[in-house]
């Protein structure tokens, strides 16, 4: 029988859910509350056997809270779980999944995939278990690789030998990742059984469903097999030319809500803004609603605005295209419109994907103040790729700028920016947080307080306590190179921080 140790960690939030969750948290079972202020502590422990799944819905309701949070952390098995969301959904398809196996006479064969529309679709005894199976709309993203791609072909070509000790091996690997794991109708014995049933090898010339198929880059050199339906063959997996080189060109950033620190609340509402629809399209879908197309983070320079966005983007896995003005601008009549067009249409064809305007207001200042008709006619284009984005719910646009007033009115008009985020500089706790951010990656001292720090940085920005850690490292080496000593001893103390902030104040006031 299956076992998942579901552990779930959060500390106090700015967000105004904060308490809704707290509340919910009280409901599960095994929830230790720990500590008072910065120190405060929430945990969750589960042992969610695959008979009982009666915990999910709070478990859900509380994760739609919580997962946008910095300080949140979801364990299963030890495992730490980077994308939250991923978990959420996965875990609200074992709920309908295993309520409509109950609603169905067929049992083990609904899991299966026996008596489904196509036979060919081989679920393995899960029909959520993912890395070998083709599954049907709404239980994954995309078609993920056929069992029979797994094997060799013989030397004549006449043969395809399937390889299932790396079929299960994949199934294994996969699956021990997933929460398919928490349903009660899961079973490895069946998931295992159903791989053995495989066929040992394909006859290609006896066989009329299978066909060679060959690399694209090289149309003599067989990779293996694929399907043929309807009198056509189709292509999967790594031979089909859109999915592996738009995998390869897609930009997904690296930068998680964790690295975003006295954000709670901006990251908070450009989540349920952005990363609803990004993450969930399906549910957009079947409501009939469009998403919102693109929001404006607004608020003072160096507070994480862009940071924000790339972390909407890693999160969701979203394809990320960064617009600026010297990309896009040219001296040619007509170029910049066609710069800005070529960017809306790789982001199309990358989706799910988020369009990032950095600095709209000097891209796209208000049409009044402007003399130029060719900076008219470039606003103009934006309206009108704006207003034809048709992909809603798979391409989002985010402006950034520092002046929110100086942006064209008919931009910030309901349908295209409907949404303003404000993005404030941080306050104490804030302060604290971004320097615990900066600091956590650099060797530093002991006995130093972070919150005497913060009281002496009043008002500085997020960038501007980025510069007080670099601007302390730097002193610290270039004392250490004076005295002579070794690299590996070198470490920054309380009194190089303290004096990176009266250097990087100086220079406020100098500028």
């Amino acid at each position: 029988m299956a076992i998942a140790k579901v552990k779930i960690v959060f500390g106090r939030s700015s967000s105004p859910n904060f308490q809704n969750a707290l509340s919910l948290a009280e409901k599960l079972p095994t929830y230790i509350s720990k500590g008072k202020g910065k120190s405060e502590k929430h945990s969750i422990k589960l042992d969610l056997l695959a008979k009982d799944i009666k915990y999910a819905s709070n478990l859900l309701n509380l994760l739609e809270y919580i997962s946008s949070w910095k300080s949140t952390a979801l364990y299963i098995n030890g495992a730490k779980l980077d994308q939250l969301w991923l978990f959420q959904r996965t875990l609200a398809q074992v709920c309908s999944c295993y309520a409509e196996r109950r609603s169905l006479p067929r049992g083990d064969d609904y899991c299966c995939g026996k008596d489904a529309p196509d036979q060919d679709k081989k679920f393995f005894g899960c029909r959520l278990e993912k890395g070998i199976n083709y599954h049907d709309k709404g239980y994954s993203y995309g078609n993920q690789a056929q069992w029979y791609q797994f094997g060799s072909l013989s030397k004549d070509l006449s043969r395809y030998n399937i390889d299932k000790k790396l079929i299960i091996k994949t199934l294994r690997a996969y699956t021990e990742k997933e929460p398919c794991m928490l349903c009660p109708a899961f079973s490895w014995e069946r998931l295992l059984s159903t791989a053995n049933e495989l066929p040992n090898e394909i006859d290609l010339k006896g066989n009329k469903d299978f066909v060679l198929k060959y690399s694209f880059h090289d149309s003599t050199k067989p990779l293996g097999i694929h399907k043929r339906r309807e009198g056509h063959a189709i292509r999967v997996g790594f031979t089909a030319k859109d999915d592996s080189e738009l995998q390869s060109e897609r930009n997904v950033p690296k930068i998680k809500y964790s690295d975003v620190a006295a954000q709670d609340r901006a990251i908070e509402e450009i989540d349920n803004i952005i990363g609803l629809p990004l993450k969930h399209p399906d549910y957009f879908s079947e409501v009939c609603i469009s998403p919102h197309t693109g929001i404006i983070l607004y608020g003072p320079p160096g507070n994480g605005k862009t940071l924000i966005a790339k972390a909407v983007a890693c999160e969701a896995n979203a394809h990320l295209e960064i617009i600026n003005g010297p990309e896009i601008l040219s001296k040619y009549w007509g170029e910049s419109e066609s710069n800005l067009r070529r960017v809306f249409d790789r982001a199309k064809k990358s989706a799910p994907s988020i369009i990032l305007i950095d600095e709209i207001d000097s891209f796209a200042p208000s049409r009044d103040k402007v003399n130029h008709q060719a900076e008219i006619s470039l606003i103009s284009q934006l309206l009108v790729l704006l207003d034809g984005l048709k992909a809603r719910g798979k391409v989002a646009v985010i402006a950034t700028t520092n002046r929110i007033e100086a942006v064209d009115s008919a931009l910030r008009r309901p349908g295209r920016f409907d949404y303003h985020i404000e993005v404030p500089k941080p306050g104490l706790q804030g302060r604290i947080d971004i320097l615990k951010v900066h600091l956590k990656n650099m060797k530093v001292g002991r006995g130093i307080d972070l919150s005497i720090l913060a009281r002496r940085t009043d008002g500085f920005s997020g960038a501007e306590l980025a510069a007080v850690c670099r601007e302390a490292g730097l002193l610290v080496i270039r004392r250490a190179i004076k005295a002579g000593m070794k690299s590996k001893k070198v470490s920054v103390l309380k009194g190089d921080l303290l004096a990176a902030v009266d250097s990087i104040k100086s220079k406020r006031l100098a500028s």
